[in-house]
């Protein structure tokens, strides 16, 4: 991926945090129980838990098992890396949620699930990954429209996940085979 994108959402990033209760004033003006119960659908399907099966079953449908590793471990440290995050800057989250969310809410874990197997697919698995992208704004916009995290939570999350999965993508491939014992891509 390149490099642009990053320093994009990075300064998006930092803009985000000048702008979150507008965002947030904005979902909550409007909130309809038909659009609510369509992102209470994306916000289950987005959880890191359902992000690995469906990223699993996606590549068991290609017969490409080979990147198992790879984006098992993507999301693994992306989601770990979420969770320290979280805990170091104990953001609370918005007031007005729609769900209940335990925990913080600085960087969010769903959009860093979706996104940490992005760079994977986008590398290998081109035509499918724009898919996965707009799966991933949904989720991000349930996140949003939900109240459950403010517009520079989704944006770290995104940053996070694209970050370490381009890392693990490009890990150097003697480290696959020392790590996992197997030749992966």
């Amino acid at each position: 991926m390149k490099k642009r994108l990053f320093y994009i959402l990075a300064g998006i990033l930092v803009l985000s945090f000048f702008i979150d209760k507008y965002i947030s004033n904005f979902f909550t003006q409007i909130r309809y129980e038909w659009l609510t119960n369509f992102m209470a659908y994306f916000t289950i399907i987005g959880s890191g838990f359902v992000v690995l099966i469906l990223i699993t079953a996606f590549l068991f449908y290609v017969k490409k098992k080979n990147y198992l590793l790879i984006s098992w471990l993507s999301l693994g440290l992306a989601l770990l890396i979420t969770w320290i995050l979280k805990n170091l800057v104990a953001r609370v989250r918005p007031e007005f949620g729609l769900v209940a969310e335990q925990g913080f809410s600085f960087p969010s874990g769903h959009t860093t699930a979706i996104f940490s197997v992005f760079p994977l697919l986008y590398k290998h698995f081109k035509k499918f990954s724009y898919y996965w992208l707009g799966f991933g704004i949904l989720i991000l916009l349930s996140r949003l429209y939900l109240g459950v995290h403010y517009f520079s939570d989704v944006i770290a999350g995104c940053l996070v996940g694209l970050i370490i999965g381009e890392i693990v993508l490009n890990m150097p491939k003697k480290w696959y085979s020392k790590l996992f014992k197997s030749n992966n891509p």
